[in-house]
């Protein structure tokens, strides 16, 4: 809120902080998407190549948790998350480009 404050005390629009707000948790989630997609495709491959999670073949028909990678499954999964995650942040990013400059730096 000290960031909103300065940026309003300097001039800045509410549609210029709603900007500002919704690149960087653009940028936040695109980060944690890319750590997530990494981690996932890392467990993907170890468990294709090595079979590291294994089942008991006397309860199930197969030895080890099958795996498939469908590259427009993937694609479209991480577009429709960045899509709602944008979408859910546009509400939030009216309220925060509402908050009082005086009474954001008040509390310094």
């Amino acid at each position: 809120t000290n960031m909103i404050g300065l940026l309003k005390a300097l001039g800045a629009t509410n549609y210029t902080i709603r900007k500002i707000f919704l690149w960087l948790s653009v940028f936040l989630i695109g980060k944690g998407m890319i750590w997530g997609n990494v981690i996932g495709l890392l467990l993907y491959f170890a468990q294709s190549r090595f079979k590291i999670f294994a089942l008991d073949p006397e309860s199930y028909y197969v030895d080890s948790i099958p795996m498939s990678f469908g590259v427009w499954a993937f694609i479209l999964l991480n577009t429709g998350t960045l899509l709602v995650s944008v979408i859910m942040l546009i509400m939030p990013s009216f309220l925060v480009s509402r908050i009082n400059p005086a009474s954001s730096m008040r509390y310094e």
